[in-house]
């Protein structure tokens, strides 16, 4: 071998050399467990620290079958506050100062509360009073829409399951001053157009929103053992309400309708008012974003076409269903 392929070959193993030198002692990652401390059920508080020292820095968190509620860093470490909403829940974090290193937890929780194994947690269902209270609020919230969008109720979440959603997270809240300010709803002019005083209904006892219990602001499953704040029309119907049948009679107010378009794929659901239905249309296009309808019963059955008619004959309409967390309290 000739002296200059001799020192090439030099040359080749100490930049490799030196190469892997750099890259295992700056892209080494070290996988160790988190300091936790929670619950054994889903809704679970689960709370995790990441001590941390000089020469340790936290470049990014990464977690899964939780929310984060809070962060708190302190000089010695970062501590998480996480609410747990599915079974398995994995969460890592990765340091990178002189050395890139992770710490990792993986968990696994038991299901919540369900004696009635509808797939429902027991916790947060209403009963009695609070159920009628709830119902109140839900259909009035609904209905106040019609008047003028409360700036609450974000723009990309306007759409028929939007409006359900937005009306049961307001009507589990401490119906305050601030609250009517906040949501855009005048007590006087609701009064005046339909004569509820919105300021007599008490607000729900057993517990309020964003502290509701099992989940805090997640008051929707959306899958089994999996709860979320947010939920679309096809979750709502499959995991949170109850059938209660086709038959308009037997609704009350606060029920929902369900239609099922197959060409393309779509459900959509309306608020049974108790006189009529309120609902959002859903974006029609780019530039039409949609709006709240609002009919009175006669007048929608008259004037609509049979796809979107609550009647057994229409292959569409898939009945009237109640929300689990209403529970069977009656309506007054």
């Amino acid at each position: 071998m000739r002296d200059r392929d001799f020192l090439y070959l030099v040359f080749m193993f100490a930049f490799v050399a030196i190469f892997s030198f750099v890259y295992l002692s700056v892209e080494r990652v070290v996988k160790t467990d988190l300091d936790v401390s929670c619950g054994s059920r889903v809704g679970s508080l689960l709370v995790v620290s990441a001590p941390t020292c000089p020469f340790e820095q936290i470049d990014s968190l990464s977690y899964a079958g939780v929310t984060l509620e809070e962060k708190r860093v302190l000089p010695d470490k970062n501590i998480y506050l996480f609410r747990v909403i599915a079974k398995d829940v994995s969460i890592s974090i990765l340091y990178n100062r002189e050395i890139k290193h992770r710490k990792s937890v993986q968990l696994h929780f038991e299901s919540w509360k369900d004696d009635n194994s509808d797939g429902f947690p027991d916790e947060l269902v209403l009963k009695g009073e609070d159920s009628y209270i709830l119902r109140s609020w839900f259909v009035n919230i609904a209905l106040c829409q019609s008047l003028q969008l409360s700036p609450n109720w974000r723009e990309n979440q306007r759409d028929c399951a939007g409006l359900v959603r937005f009306a049961m997270k307001e009507a589990l809240k401490h119906h305050n001053k601030k609250w009517f300010q906040e949501t855009g709803i005048d007590p006087e002019i609701w009064l005046e157009k339909t004569g509820v005083d919105l300021r007599s209904i008490p607000d729900v006892s057993a517990y309020n929103y964003p502290e509701a219990p099992v989940g805090g602001t997640n008051i929707f499953v959306v899958g089994k053992d999996r709860l979320s704040s947010f939920a679309t029309a096809y979750a709502i119907l499959k995991y949170n309400v109850n059938f209660v049948g086709f038959d308009l009679s037997a609704a009350l107010p606060g029920d929902l309708l369900f239609f099922h378009n197959p060409n393309p794929v779509t459900f959509h659901t309306m608020i049974y008012t108790g006189e009529g239905l309120v609902y959002h249309t859903g974006p029609v296009s780019e530039e039409d974003p949609g709006k709240i309808k609002l009919w009175r019963l006669d007048d929608y059955m008259r004037i609509m076409p049979i796809q979107w008619l609550p009647i057994r004959e229409n292959t569409c309409f898939l009945g009237i269903y109640r929300l689990k967390i209403l529970g069977e309290g009656e309506i007054r």
